[in-house]
């Protein structure tokens, strides 16, 4: 989870990382474990997969045209 903050805070603001994980696990557990899905929300795009435990895997997120490795469970 703090990977997830530490990679994204110089990008964008702590409200906006906030909301942007509540909406990738909404959005992640709408599909089958072990399926990575892309989406986006407000011009931020992402890929996660919702892992067998219920937590999720997020590979990457993309601020603008720069795409951020994240490889975090959260």
């Amino acid at each position: 989870m703090y990977k997830f903050f530490d990679y994204l805070s110089p990008d964008l603001p702590t409200p906006t990382i906030r909301d942007l994980l509540g909406y990738i696990r909404r959005f992640a557990a709408l599909f089958s474990a072990g399926v990575p899905v892309e989406g986006q929300m407000a011009g931020v795009s992402f890929c996660a997969t919702q892992q067998p435990g219920g937590s999720v895997r997020v590979h990457w997120v993309q601020v603008d045209r720069q795409r951020i490795p994240v490889d975090a469970v959260v």
